[in-house]
């Protein structure tokens, strides 16, 4: 079967270490690196970066540097690394040819998080209203997910009670996720949105998602999110790095 490119989630597709098949578009990215040292340290060196390239499952390299952005992440699974050796007797280097086969077309930056904290008093429900509705509603405080990429992106989120009928909103896209249930002091609902996935401390909890919640990613930009419920002092964390094609 040929690669195909698909908007699906990024899951390993018959690489002999996870089973299933992944049906996104693949790119193959070679890093040939240049080796320092006595022969004893560079073969020390040569074997960590065999082991960090050693053929696996689905991860994430990160690449630092001075500049801006200062870090790009991408999202792949190791293919191998190759030595080279023929410099060593003449300019006393090793070489180290690494591959890396990125199966997110996206170059992500550093990780960012920001924070809508519930607060204030309950803004009582008005007619007309549509459903679903929550009579009575706290708001958090508006927080700016600043997506300084070229491409939407995927992100997660921790919703920390104590929360009633929690509601994350995108006031930008106008998409939102509410859910009936009622999280308690410490109890936790984390998001995915790249796998449009729900769980309350490890446990699914999609059935608790309520009609017209939509899943959707940070665009380009600057958004504007915010945590809504029909009560509680909870708070939810909003993580997310930004992506360039």
């Amino acid at each position: 079967m040929p690669e195909i490119r698909s908007a699906d989630t990024v899951r390993a597709r018959r690489d002999g270490v996870t089973p299933g098949d992944d049906y996104l578009g693949a790119r193959t990215i070679v890093f040939e690196i240049d080796v320092e040292g006595t022969i004893a340290e560079q073969e020390a060196l040569l074997t960590d970066l065999s082991a960090a390239f050693a053929p696996g499952p689905t991860t994430t390299l990160q690449l630092r540097w001075g500049g801006n952005p200062a870090e790009y992440v991408l999202h792949g699974r190791p293919r191998g690394c190759e030595w080279m050796l023929s410099r060593r007797s003449t300019v006393g280097l090793g070489d180290a040819r690494c591959v890396f086969l990125a199966t997110d077309p996206i170059k992500y930056g550093g990780e960012q998080t920001v924070r809508s904290t519930l607060a204030g008093s309950v803004v009582p429900l008005t007619l007309p209203f549509t459903l679903p509705a929550t009579l009575g509603t706290k708001s958090g405080n508006d927080v700016t997910v600043a997506n300084t990429g070229s491409t939407p992106v995927d992100w997660t989120a921790t919703i920390v009670g104590p929360v009633t009928t929690p509601r994350l909103r995108c006031l930008t896209t106008g998409k939102h996720l509410q859910f009936d249930l009622d999280l308690g002091s410490g109890e936790e609902l984390t998001l995915d949105s790249s796998a449009a996935f729900a769980a309350v401390d490890d446990v699914a909890a999609l059935g608790a998602l309520l009609f017209g919640s939509s899943w959707g990613k940070a665009p380009v930009g600057n958004s504007t999110w915010r945590l809504d419920a029909g009560a509680g002092t909870g708070y939810a964390d909003i993580t997310y790095r930004p992506g360039w094609l």
